[in-house]
């Protein structure tokens, strides 16, 4: 199942990428950007570190909803064979 996901994901981009590559022309911002009018909104830098908090609030909230959803029960044991808390005599 992953591996249909795979490649119909890769044939995607492929396709987009094929399509993208065929237009007749730039677009303006693409026209201002090679002149030098106007500037990028987001470098680099920017964009590693979006990436980075993204990657680290997934990872984040993920291992947060498993902590969260762990569950122990009230009482170890069952009904026929329940297990007593020890006993504590004292030693003298």
């Amino acid at each position: 199942m992953a591996r249909c996901a795979f490649l119909y994901s890769a044939l995607l981009v492929a396709i987009l990428g094929i399509v993208e590559s065929q237009r007749p022309a730039m677009w303006k911002i693409e026209k201002d950007l090679n002149d030098g009018k106007a500037k990028l909104m987001m470098t680099p830098n920017v964009l590693s570190g979006v990436l980075f908090m993204t990657l680290f609030l997934l990872i984040g909230l993920s291992g947060l909803t498993c902590l969260l959803g762990v569950q122990t029960p009230f009482s170890f044991g069952d009904e026929k064979n329940p297990i007593k808390p020890l006993n504590m005599n004292k030693q003298y």
